[in-house]
């Protein structure tokens, strides 16, 4: 992983000291510097005025052992002797003069110094500010993305299960109307059965009463002399033929009623059962369109929170950096 670009501020803030240590240095040595010329300049001064007493003295001696010459100097060295206190007075005021200058240079260095340094924890101290501004900033955006994160996993996790659930419960609802739909058609296909049996009974209990009226009169008619007997008979019979298909046609009509109705049940019992289960399809549907909904509005509402939060951290964070607020 690559280390991360230099902060311009702190580069600028080391290159300032850095200057302000190498001028310190430098006004250090220079003030040295002169230190110690003004001291080899003060030796050699005493070592001059050591030598001119030296040799005032010397001539004066000779000035006593000459007598008369030594007079008529007296007055020429008392003279050289009152320029040379002068001339010393004047060095000692000039050195004066050059220590206090080089005091007012010490105080004015140290005032710079003073000022740099309270320049530099200025500046130190406003980076502090601005670098935990950011790192505030830079935790309320890595907060916010965990914080949706996380709300994301649970709105998944939620609508996954309710889809689940919406699902098992179409699917139930589905597996009831076709339960129900067998459970109808078998109930009809079971009454028709019922009615087409009592139907086969009453024929034939028809059938048999119709054959023993038939049968009366055939013993009737088979009493009659000829040749009324024939006639009789084969007209009973014919009577007897129709009277016969007359019951089947009525009873193939109820058959077929019957069965019409069985069928006409079936399909009653298909349509309910499919609009159960078209409805159930239906309800599934528009449940997992809610969820979505309601997915999407705790998605936002998550959103929302977390932009609240963000905001108002980095509220806070601009405040730190300007320093009307600390952490």
């Amino acid at each position: 992983m690559s280390s991360p670009p230099p902060d311009p501020a702190r580069l600028l803030r080391d290159k300032l000291e850095e200057q302000n240590r190498l001028k310190r240095e430098e006004d250090l040595l220079r003030v040295e510097e002169k230190r110690k010329e003004h001291k080899a300049e003060e030796a050699r001064q005493l070592g001059r005025d050591h030598e001119a007493i030296l040799q005032g003295e010397q001539e004066e001696r000779e000035s006593v052992a000459a007598g008369k010459k030594w007079k008529e100097q007296r007055t020429v060295n008392e003279r050289e002797v009152e320029e040379m206190k002068k001339k010393k007075a004047e060095e000692v005021q000039y050195w004066k003069e050059q220590e206090e200058k080089h005091h007012q240079e010490e105080k004015k260095q140290k005032e710079y110094m003073d000022e740099m340094a309270a320049s530099n924890a200025h500046i130190t101290a406003l980076q502090k500010r601005k670098d935990d501004a950011e790192r505030m900033r830079d935790e309320a955006r890595q907060e916010s993305d965990r914080t949706m994160a996380r709300a994301r996993l649970e709105i998944d996790v939620w609508e996954r299960k309710e889809r689940e659930k919406a699902a098992a419960l179409s699917r139930k609802k589905r597996a009831d109307a076709d339960s129900e739909e067998h459970r109808l058609k078998e109930e009809a296909q079971e009454e028709a059965r019922a009615k087409k049996a009592k139907l086969m009974m009453e024929e034939q209990g028809k059938k048999q009463m119709n054959m023993s009226d038939f049968s009366r009169k055939k013993n009737m008619a088979e009493s009659l002399p000829e040749p009324a007997r024939s006639m009789e008979v084969r007209s009973v019979e014919q009577e007897e033929r129709q009277s016969t298909e007359k019951i089947v046609q009525e009873y193939r009509r109820k058959n077929q009623e019957t069965d019409t109705e069985g069928t006409r049940h079936s399909q009653e019992a298909e349509l309910l059962c499919r609009r159960k289960r078209d409805d159930a399809a239906l309800e599934e549907r528009m449940r997992l369109a809610a969820i979505e909904k309601e997915g999407q509005e705790r998605l936002r509402a998550a959103e929302r929170e977390a932009a609240r939060v963000r905001d108002e951290t980095n509220a806070r964070a601009d405040r730190v950096a300007m320093g009307t607020e600390k952490i």
